[in-house]
């Protein structure tokens, strides 16, 4: 946050740091995002592979009031995205095969550069909302 707020000429404190990490939890999900969680819970575990920490992941889940079937977070993989640790920690978890999962992401961190590295079937959300196949070089 620091290089941030450096590149832009703006005063920072660690206190800002620290105050933005804690108030993540609490932020507000885009307003379909409990139906849409619940919907999909009809069909298929729904999981996170989060680069947050578990009080973060766990005060957002309170904060959109729904219950995930499993969240990974970066704290207990002891990496962050892209890595691949959170993606295998999730599978041994889970106890699927590579062809049962299923992964939509956001970006090249939410694992769109991971999961095809590790086979698992990956879809981009864009940010028209639609699903598309991620393009891969």
């Amino acid at each position: 946050m620091n290089m941030a707020f450096d590149a832009f000429h703006l005063p920072y404190d660690e206190k800002d740091g620290e105050a933005f990490a804690h108030a993540m939890g609490h932020w507000r999900a885009f307003p379909d995002t409990k139906d849409a969680i619940l919907d999909l819970q009809k069909y298929v575990r729904v999981v996170l592979i989060t680069n947050t920490d578990d009080a973060i992941i766990a005060e957002t889940e309170r904060t959109i009031g729904v219950k995930f079937d499993e969240i990974i977070t970066a704290e207990q993989a002891r990496a962050y995205k892209p890595s691949h640790k959170g993606f295998l920690l999730a599978r041994e978890r889970l106890g699927l095969q590579v062809a049962e999962i299923w992964h939509a992401g956001f970006g090249l961190a939410s694992g769109t550069i991971s999961c095809p590295q590790l086979n698992w079937g990956t879809r981009r959300c864009g940010s028209t909302g639609r699903m598309r196949r991620a393009l891969w070089m």
